[in-house]
């Protein structure tokens, strides 16, 4: 059985498996797991086509599967692309979750034509990353207008860069939300505790987020002031902060 690349720091129960979102890596989540390292086994995932994972070329449903696997018997977080997987993971019959966190995620695109504009995008913007690298697309990327509140640390930055353009592409053509099947007819068969957080600038995803937590029936949702698509980055305290509130009600140790 593949198992996905991972650094595990902490521990106390539950155990939180976190998911990085599209560019990102493990790396990503080290200012918040350092924080709830301190009560939690926390471990820290690559999803595939990233980090120590781009051998993993696997589509959206098999990323969705080992994302699973790795978080069995935890509450797994995820964060934009690594939340659309969490969701699926969630939804599948096989799920063994105790609870869920979706930060800044989506189920998906409901429309035919919408997923297929969405594919094509997607594959136009593989095509740019292959044709000028990973620091020139990684300096694109950050500077869109729903990043302007997230600041990269060095780390977090240096492990982005060690990710091949190749790779990059890759993930886009085969876990894109352009080739993802919409989910959200199957939000009612998530049973567990639900947390869905967006930063309350990322207006686009405040009302995704809303959709989500009406269709999911055991969940709340949370806005973190001061942020905006990248909530875990732009405000790690804050969200650090609803996320042990969030435990401590829904999950027991």
């Amino acid at each position: 059985m593949t198992t996905l690349p991972r650094v595990v720091i902490g521990s106390g129960e539950p155990s939180l498996t976190f998911v990085h979102g599209f560019t990102q890596t493990k790396a990503s989540w080290m200012p918040v797991a350092t924080e709830m390292s301190v009560n939690h086994r926390c471990v820290l995932v690559d999803a595939p086509h990233h980090g120590d994972a781009q051998s993993l070329d696997v589509d959206f449903g098999v990323a969705a599967e080992l994302i699973g696997d790795a978080a069995r018997d935890s509450v797994l977080v995820g964060y934009s692309m690594g939340g659309r997987l969490a969701l699926a993971a969630a939804i599948a019959p096989s799920s063994n979750l105790r609870a869920l966190v979706l930060l800044s995620s989506t189920a998906g695109l409901d429309d035919v034509d919408d997923r297929r504009a969405r594919r094509e995008a997607d594959d136009r913007l593989a095509d740019r990353i292959e044709s000028i690298g990973t620091e020139a697309f990684l300096e694109e990327w950050t500077t869109q207008p729903m990043f302007r509140q997230t600041s990269l640390t060095a780390d977090d930055r240096s492990a982005r860069l060690s990710n091949a353009p190749e790779s990059l592409a890759r993930s886009l053509r085969t876990c894109g939300t352009g080739v993802q099947p919409s989910l959200w007819s199957d939000l009612g068969a998530i049973k567990i505790p639900t947390l869905v957080v967006v930063g309350q600038s990322d207006t686009k995803f405040v009302e995704i987020g809303r959709r989500l937590h009406e269709g999911i029936p055991e969940s709340e949702i949370s806005l973190i002031q001061g942020a905006g698509h990248a909530v875990h980055l732009d405000q790690p305290h804050a969200f650090t902060q609803v996320l042990a509130d969030f435990l401590s009600r829904r999950v027991r140790a």
